[in-house]
């Protein structure tokens, strides 16, 4: 690159920077007491800003031009230009919070955290420039990184030689010696932070901050006073299980006993570790990111990120989320053994999904508590027979509301009311005594019985309310609900409308999301901003069954046992509830506003989503709610309205696909636009529109998109299980299954998706399961792709060979880590574990040992295979392990007689 096409992008940093100054600028303007650190903000843009406009210059200079100068496309320059122009258009679509949003108009943006994170990133890029603002500094930034490094290191070498120019070298080593130290810095921090982030992308500290938001000073000290928690913070228990009712203040408490640990102990030595369920967000919550969420804390909190993490890092290179329990659980366990100790914290694990994660979560704690130097603390409700079967021998504190607690909230919200022109002292301290000697141990009772009092006009009228309180949890919900049905109607639709979301939307919606969603007016193609209600008005409305929670944007339930409430009565509450909810989703995108088709490129389709907050939701979930509801009239019609606009479905497509990661190859315009609706009603699983699609004859039956999937791999392909019901149609129809795309025909893909019942499906209409793709590839070797261990056991039992010759498939298992698969092959007997290939007579152990797996070598040991058994070579599994990079595995060969 030459350097004025550099000075182009240079330009761009200038401007970025200049809008990030004017939002900042602005913000200081009409807010009175703005935080001090927008300030320091505004000073580092600036001096950034300056060295970015002197080198645009430089770089346009003819000083420049006569030196001939070329920039490598991984110069230091370029990449540094690179980073700083994502950094700042981050730092702009955050700080555009503070212009265009309702919520943030007086609310900065940045967290503290971010804060000081941002400040780093803007002086580090500042030094870069400043060091680029001469020619020969241009030139050596012209080069790569090691280039860099290397010449740096050649100078200081010939510094120390120039003895006669003694104080010189000592200035220049010293500037050199900078130089280096910031480069090397630089990327240090770069790849740490990258591997942190591969580690895990949840963000722990928001939950943490938002439930920290709730609590009034002074409150909870009882709790870090008793003995138990003393102990198990010092040297006694390593275990403390808290657990009370519902609403008695757990989280909160525990947010305390973080804050408290964080200052009096937290260091590298005693990295402070924790997690928070969330029933809010239950399908994110699984075992391997509970793991992956206390190794990055783990890591992050010790100065030098451990081997064992750098290696796992180099072996995925960066990639996906491909660490299992087994390995996280190992990786925590190496890491916790180098420092003094580490604490963890699991906040409400009741909330942990039981169906699907909490027995492994469960198992996972355990083995924890046999590592001497962890201390593990656990809440959750009582009378959870899972938890308190896996934690009743261990210490144990009971939490309910404390009395000294409950007294000093209920005077804060009486304060925050205002009320002291209505009522006197006295009464308020009749209000507060009433309400606590009714708490029954819960701080969300008294609350809402609280609001129920504050809500009525008139003393006499406060205190029928205050004889009159609700005595239970449901009764209170009860109330909540008749004062909410008893609002003017707009308002009461408002409320009814946000509680329907909130409890049966398929996802967590953001507080962007819930307000365009309640814009929408159902028969109306034209969205209008003039119905998107505040959020204050949203949370007004709700009565104090919801709360706003700015830390992760979002309107929640103020407590769980709210939804689990809700949920039993959402047939009375929410008449017809699924078909509302398809019909918002198809009148949004039938809006006028989406006319135009699917997007060319990548940042327009974010910048359409970014624009259009529901978008996202709208085009991912509107046939999940569509497929409980096909019968009713109105849904039908918007469904085939929606089918009518070929934009329209193209549009949603590529979103749909986009928002699921997807290879750009799924999301393409010419992708999209191939797409018919008989794809979309059979992904879905729309049987009466596939019905009368077909009935109508519109669509061809086997049509294909640009990159060959059919409806029938639609179906099939479905997840979690497919739709058996649509694939039986369309079989009955004359659909062709081995019509395929690129990955293979409707059995391949049934295979890779784990589809076990239409594999069956497949196969009794004549498929045969083990005749190879296009890729050479029989349906069993697809469930390798994913793990799919009961797709496996299937096409097993339908005849599907497992002993191909050459490598077999366990041995194919075995290399691609599929710990499920194996597990399956080894508990019913399906493979000689001696049985060798043909070409180098390599062993099920010698596959295990490539792969690097510590489960499945575990797994292998166990069922009695040949640890010393050799290749043609000669070579045991042991020789198939580098000894430095694989200690753990080495130590467990070792251990089990290895030679």
């Amino acid at each position: 690159m030459d350097p004025f096409s550099l000075s182009l992008d240079i330009a761009g940093l200038v401007g970025l920077v200049a809008k990030a100054l004017a939002v900042t600028k602005d913000y200081l303007s009409k807010v009175k007491h703005a935080k001090e650190s927008v300030i320091t903000l505004i000073i580092e843009l600036e001096a950034l800003k300056s060295n970015l406009s002197s080198l645009d210059a430089l770089l346009r200079s003819d000083s420049v031009r006569a030196h001939g100068l070329a920039f490598q496309r991984t110069s230091v320059l370029r990449s540094c230009a690179l980073a700083c122009d994502g950094n700042l258009k981050s730092l702009c679509k955050k700080l555009d919070q503070v212009g265009d949003s309702r919520i943030g108009r007086y609310v900065w943006p940045l967290s503290e955290k971010e804060h000081q994170k941002t400040m780093q990133e803007l002086r580090t890029f500042t030094q870069w420039m400043q060091f680029a603002l001469s020619v020969d500094g241009c030139s050596l930034l012209s080069r790569t990184s090691d280039d860099v490094l290397k010449i740096m290191g050649q100078q200081l070498e010939s510094f120390k030689s120039l003895a006669s120019l003694e104080a010189q070298t000592v200035q220049l080593q010293e500037a050199v010696a900078h130089q280096t130290r910031l480069l090397k810095d630089d990327r240090n921090a770069e790849t740490r932070h990258d591997i942190l982030n591969w580690l895990s992308k949840i963000e722990h500290d928001k939950r943490h901050h938002s439930i920290r938001s709730y609590r009034i000073q002074g409150t909870g000290s009882w709790l870090l006073e008793r003995s138990e928690y003393v102990q198990w913070r010092d040297d006694g228990s390593n275990v403390l299980w808290c657990h009370g009712i519902q609403g008695s203040g757990k989280s909160v408490l525990i947010s305390i006993v973080i804050d408290e640990l964080k200052r009096s102990i937290s260091s590298p030595e005693s990295p402070i570790v924790f997690f928070y369920f969330d029933y809010w967000d239950k399908d994110n919550q699984t075992p391997t990111r509970l793991l992956s969420s206390i190794l990055k804390q783990i890591v992050a909190a010790i100065p030098d990120t451990p081997k064992c993490v750098i290696d796992a890092y180099s072996k995925t290179q960066g990639v996906g989320e491909f660490l299992q329990v087994h390995e996280l659980e190992n990786m925590i366990s190496e890491i916790t053994s180098t420092v003094r100790r580490v604490y963890i914290i699991i906040d409400a694990l009741d909330e942990c999904d039981e169906s699907r994660h909490r027995k492994i979560v469960l198992q996972s704690l355990c083995r924890m508590t046999q590592i001497p130097n962890i201390r593990l603390l656990i809440t959750s409700r009582q009378y959870t027979y899972d938890i308190e079967e896996a934690f009743h021998t261990h210490s144990q504190i009971v939490i309910h509301a404390h009395e000294s607690d409950l007294r000093r909230y209920m005077h804060h919200q009486l304060d925050c009311t205002d009320i002291s022109d209505i009522v006197d002292g006295d009464f308020v301290s009749k209000v507060v005594e009433t309400l606590i000697n009714r708490a029954q141990g819960m701080f969300l009772l008294p609350i809402l019985q609280l609001r129920s009092v504050l809500n009525e006009p008139t003393v006499g009228e406060m205190e029928d309310a205050l004889v009159n309180l609700s005595r239970s949890l449901p009764e209170a919900f009860e109330e909540t609900v008749a004062r909410i049905q008893q609002l003017p109607e707009s308002w009461r639709r408002l409320a009814t409308n946000t509680l329907m979301w909130i409890c049966h939307t398929k996802r967590p919606l953001t507080i962007p999301e819930l307000i365009e969603v309640l814009s929408v007016r159902l028969g109306q193609t034209n969205m209008s901003t003039k119905h998107c209600p505040l959020p204050r008005m949203i949370v007004e409305c709700c009565q104090g069954l919801v709360t706003l929670d700015l830390e992760s944007m979002s309107i929640r339930f103020a407590h769980y046992a709210i939804q689990e409430y809700l949920m039993v009565r959402s047939e009375e509450l929410f008449p017809c509830l699924e078909s509302n909810m398809a019909a918002i989703c198809l009148t949004y995108l039938l809006s006028r506003a989406f006319n135009e088709g699917p997007c060319s490129e990548e940042r327009e389709i974010r910048s359409r989503i970014d624009k259009n907050p529901f978008l996202s939701y709208a085009c991912r979930y509107w046939g999940v709610h569509v497929q409980s509801c096909e019968a009713d009239r109105n849904v039908k019609q918007l469904a085939f309205d929606f089918f009518a606009s070929h934009s329209a479905v193209a549009r949603a497509y590529q979103i749909m696909e986009f928002e699921k990661g997807r290879l750009e190859t799924y999301w393409t315009p010419e992708e999209s636009f191939s797409v018919t609706a008989l794809h979309h009603a059979s992904y879905f699983g729309l049987e009466n529109i596939i019905r009368n699609l077909l009935d109508q004859r519109t669509y061809h039956i086997d049509a294909q998109t640009k990159m060959g999937t059919t409806p029938l791999i639609k179906a099939a392909c479905a997840s979690p299980a497919g739709h058996p019901s649509i694939v039986k149609m369309l079989l009955q129809r004359g659909a062709n299954p081995y019509l395929g795309n690129w990955y293979g025909n409707t059995l391949l893909c049934a295979a890779e998706a784990g589809c076990s019942t239409t594999i069956r499906q497949l196969v009794d209409y004549g498929m045969n399961p083990n005749e190879r793709g296009h890729h050479g590839r029989p349906p069993i070797h697809c469930t390798l792709d994913n793990d799919c261990f009961g797709a496996f056991e299937t096409l097993i039992e339908l005849g599907a060979d497992i002993n191909f010759k050459g490598v077999s498939v366990f041995h194919e298992a075995i290399i691609n880590g599929c710990v499920n698969i194996v597990d399956l092959v080894l508990q019913r007997h399906w493979a000689e574990l001696e049985h060798r290939t043909t070409e180098k007579g390599l062993t099920a152990m010698h596959f295990a040992a490539m792969g690097k797996n510590m489960a499945i070598i575990s797994r292998l040991l166990e069922a009695g295979a040949d640890i010393n058994a050799q290749d043609n070579e000669g070579c045991t599994a042991l020789d198939y392990v580098d000894n430095g990079l694989n200690k753990d595995i080495v130590s467990l060969l070792l251990d089990h007689g290895a030679e």
